[in-house]
């Protein structure tokens, strides 16, 4: 179908023609009268000449519009897809963008109720360790209570360290009658080394919560004197006594009361040493024992070492023995192989000749009987 600029351009050669038309008949009635001919048809091909002509560039103008119309049509075409095409991305990435944002945001929202809900358990915890705090101190303001609470506390620390072993023994009754928290059996010359739980709280709770030094000063020796009589009952029951070690361990089962008396009461320390009682606490029991937990395996291995050489030295001349067989052996299946073969060879050479006889045939009529 032509479109717009087609049609203004053929009624403009059609115009044209009529003009030219026009002129021509003008022409030929202006020269009416006159006798020339050739002079006429001259004209005339002259003007369908021009009138040819005319045609031709209208047309090729009117191509030549049509092309560039049809060029701008396909570009604004293309630019309408291409802005369609980008229009549709930006919706699609508008989209996607608010998608991932809701997530994010339901993502923020759920981290923030599990806050929530953590400091909610951290706060029950909370409450949970004041009642254990205050169910404690009603357990360290008495002197049965705290007594089982420092042996509760040391069973933990030696199945720790020797598991189900039997290196170590509670509640062991000495020859002598004398019952310590535990013991732990060790080789000479040590024998047994004893651990007894002591517990002085009473009067390191009004130390710590009193703010007057005189009054400080005045619990604080009360609290030496304490600790001393702890000292000095261990040294006479577990020290150098009834095949006991030359030591003693007393387990304070409070961190906080072993660290004020390593570092306010060094005269107390010191009366310990003499004493050969080594105080300890939860956090230096454990490695005490664990070495000697190591010293025990280690000797426990030297002495069954001699045992295990012993051993190896038997299995050692058990292999020589058994290496001499195995030559023997090979010595004797080699001459039976040689054997084996020479027996093969020739059990081969008698079928060899037994086929022969196989294959040797009697004429009947050539045998004649005298």
């Amino acid at each position: 179908m032509p479109d717009s600029v087609t049609i203004i351009l053929i009624v403009l050669v059609s115009i044209m023609s009529i003009t030219l038309l026009g002129l021509f008949v003008y022409i030929l009635l202006g020269r009416k009268g006159q006798n020339s001919k050739e002079k006429d048809y001259e004209v005339i091909e002259k003007l369908k000449e021009i009138n040819d002509n005319l045609y031709k560039q209208t047309k090729e103008q009117a191509e030549t519009i049509h092309n560039l119309e049809k060029s701008v049509y396909d570009k604004l075409y293309k630019n309408n897809e291409t802005l369609n095409l980008t229009l549709n991305n930006i919706s699609d990435k508008f989209f996607t963008n608010m998608s991932q944002t809701n997530q994010q945001v339901d993502q923020k929202m759920q981290a923030l109720n599990e806050q929530v809900g953590k400091m909610n358990q951290a706060q029950t915890q909370l409450e949970s360790l004041q009642n254990d705090i205050l169910n404690l101190h009603k357990v360290l303001s008495g002197n049965q209570l705290r007594g089982r609470f420092g042996e509760r506390t040391l069973h933990l620390i030696l199945t720790n360290v020797f598991g189900d072993t039997k290196l170590y023994s509670e509640q062991y009754t000495l020859k002598s009658g004398e019952r310590p928290d535990a013991v732990v059996f060790c080789p000479e010359p040590y024998n047994l080394i004893c651990i007894d739980s002591k517990f002085p709280f009473s009067k390191y709770e009004k130390i710590i919560s009193n703010e007057d030094k005189e009054a400080v000063g005045e619990l604080q020796n009360e609290f030496g004197r304490d600790v001393k009589k702890h000292i000095n009952e261990i040294a006479n029951k577990y020290v150098s006594n009834d095949n006991t070690a030359p030591f003693a361990f007393m387990f304070i089962p409070n961190d906080a009361i072993y660290i004020y008396l390593t570092n306010n009461m060094e005269s107390t320390i010191s009366y310990a040493e003499n004493k050969k009682v080594i105080l300890t606490s939860p956090s230096t029991l454990y490695p005490f024992l664990s070495t000697i937990y190591s010293l025990n395996i280690d000797y426990k291995r030297n002495k069954d070492l001699q045992s295990v050489l012993d051993t190896i030295k038997k299995v050692i001349d058990e292999v020589d023995k058994l290496s001499d067989a195995w030559d023997d052996f090979l010595k004797t299946y080699s001459t039976l192989n040689k054997k084996s073969e020479e027996m093969e060879r020739r059990f081969k050479m008698t079928k060899k000749a037994m086929n022969k006889i196989d294959e040797i045939t009697i004429d009947d009529e050539k045998i004649t009987i005298d």
